[in-house]
């Protein structure tokens, strides 16, 4: 398994009480970044600052060892902001 954990500034609430943003992930090996759906994706709201706390999950059983990158796309439900991260790791 990987986790990956990050956190969302100035993520506001829409009147559903849910995350007014999206997140999207892909990861590969160089150049090639393939779409990748975590296994458990969990988020918690920041209270009163505007900031939710993210932590994904992925099951790596069936990755070949060698250098990987992860990738996370946070897109506001406006599709006027979007952030992307990039993180590298090593499968052994």
């Amino acid at each position: 398994m990987l986790e990956a954990y990050c956190g969302v500034l100035h993520a506001t609430l829409d009147g559903g009480q849910n995350s007014a943003w999206g997140a999207t992930f892909r990861m590969g090996s160089g150049q090639d970044l393939n779409p990748i759906t975590p296994k458990e994706l969990v988020t918690i709201p920041g209270g009163a600052q505007p900031y939710d706390a993210i932590m994904a999950v992925f099951d790596m059983g069936t990755v070949e060892p060698g250098n990987y990158t992860l990738e996370m796309t946070v897109e506001g439900n406006d599709r006027q902001t979007r952030a992307t991260r990039r993180a590298e790791f090593t499968m052994q």
